[in-house]
């Protein structure tokens, strides 16, 4: 039986159409789920309630379609509108109870393609009657970039409101071109020191889209601006969280180990990106590690040459682009030193102690850790001092436990 056609508690009414054209056919409620066929079910769905609206005289249709848990609390819904033009589909998802916490996230699409994305948490506090409330609206425009806007509110009685509010654009690769912030109650030099990163503009992306917005930042503090790299987001083995391949320039970030902590995600992707930093250091050797000077005949070498690697290294490093912005003394100790690690790089799979005492590890999980106590220190920050929101509203803010292993692949 098609669960359309299940009557639990049905409601049928041909009315006289409305203003705008509009009828309620038929509405069902509290379904139980085990009567509930040909549709997927949310986690800890209890019942589910179906509303069909007949609009437009007859020439549209409106579906609603929701679910909620044991206590009656709405876990998902689905309102979907159709018309000859379009149909326009906007689903919720909803955390939390109804009272002190709730999150909902919503995403709202035009004929299958997303137009909107909206994410929602707010906190009420019994006691001092106070409602915390951040909530990020993302408009997705056809050629792929966005225009954002992003409230961090505190509700008091007696009609008491502060506010801080972000504007934002992406372009269509993801990266933040153009921000904004005011405030009816932080000052503006407070507000101009958070707008020197993109974290607070960011926060409340999902994984990959925050991956995306962050990496010109990163690179930048990595001081790598000015070097083309790729940036994936990948599965990897077990027990890796990232890599960075210096003979083609790319990074890997795992985001599925990151389970939405920005703070993690921060940390791995500065990791790899100092190696990427050290890479270029190790290009203007005389005598790079193998795998480099493989990546440079192969940029440099129109085909295969039968001549020695060697052979073909030196009158390539003879030529003039090779030998600009010569390594300072210090640079060059350094990038040496990472050279004989990288010919002869210790596995962190197979042998966790060396690996962690490679100098150009030290050095990765040093820009790491640095740019994370960067991005807490300031979410923690705004969150506490500034907003004085509870703690759990911060998202994960918590020291890296446990850094996967990184490697040179």
């Amino acid at each position: 039986m098609n669960w359309l056609s299940i009557t639990s508690r049905i409601a049928s009414r041909f009315k006289p159409l409305g203003k705008q054209g509009s009828k309620l056919i038929s509405k069902q409620t509290n379904i139980p789920i085990a009567k509930v066929k040909n549709i997927p079910i949310p986690k800890f769905a209890h019942t589910m309630d179906f509303v069909e609206i007949s609009t437009k005289g007859g020439k549209g249709k409106t579906t609603v379609t929701s679910f909620k848990d044991s206590e009656g609390n709405l876990l998902w819904r689905n309102i979907r509108k159709t018309s000859k033009k379009e149909t326009v589909s906007t689903t919720r998802t909803y955390w939390g109870d109804n009272s002190t916490l709730r999150e909902i996230k919503s995403q709202t699409t035009v004929n299958g393609n997303t137009t909107q994305l909206m994410t929602s948490k707010h906190i009420f506090s019994k006691d001092s009657k106070t409602l915390d409330r951040e909530k990020l609206t993302i408009n997705y425009e056809k050629d792929n970039t966005t225009k954002e806007v992003q409230f961090f509110e505190k509700l008091k009685p007696h009609k008491q409101h502060q506010y801080v509010r972000t504007t934002a654009s992406r372009n269509e690769t993801g990266e933040i071109v153009q921000t904004g912030i005011n405030s009816n109650f932080v000052s503006q030099k407070e507000l101009e020191e958070i707008s020197k990163t993109p974290y607070l503009f960011a926060k409340n992306y999902e994984d990959e889209e925050f991956l995306r917005a962050i990496i010109p930042y990163s690179k930048a503090k990595q001081n790598v601006s000015d070097r083309e790299i790729t940036v994936l987001n990948e599965r990897l083995s077990k027990s890796v969280e990232g890599t960075s391949r210096c003979y083609t320039n790319e990074i890997r970030v795992d985001l599925s180990k990151q389970a939405g902590n920005k703070s993690k995600i921060v940390n791995v992707t500065n990791h790899e990106l100092r190696h990427q930093y050290q890479n270029s250091l190790m290009e203007k050797l005389e005598n790079p590690p193998q795998v480099i000077k493989c990546k440079l005949l192969k940029q440099k070498l129109e085909s295969r040459q039968k001549a020695s690697l060697e052979k073909n290294y030196k009158k390539l490093i003879s030529q003039p682009e090779n030998k600009s912005k010569p390594l300072s003394a210090k640079e060059k100790e350094q990038a040496e030193q990472w050279a004989k690690e990288t010919d002869n790089y210790i596995n962190g799979e197979k042998d966790s102690v060396g690996y962690l005492k490679q100098t150009i590890e030290k050095d990765a999980f040093a820009a790491g850790f640095a740019s994370q106590k960067e991005y807490d220190e300031l979410i923690r920050n705004f969150f506490e001092k500034t907003m004085k929101f509870p703690l759990h509203m911060q998202g994960n803010i918590e020291g890296l436990k446990s850094v996967g292993i990184s490697r040179l692949v």
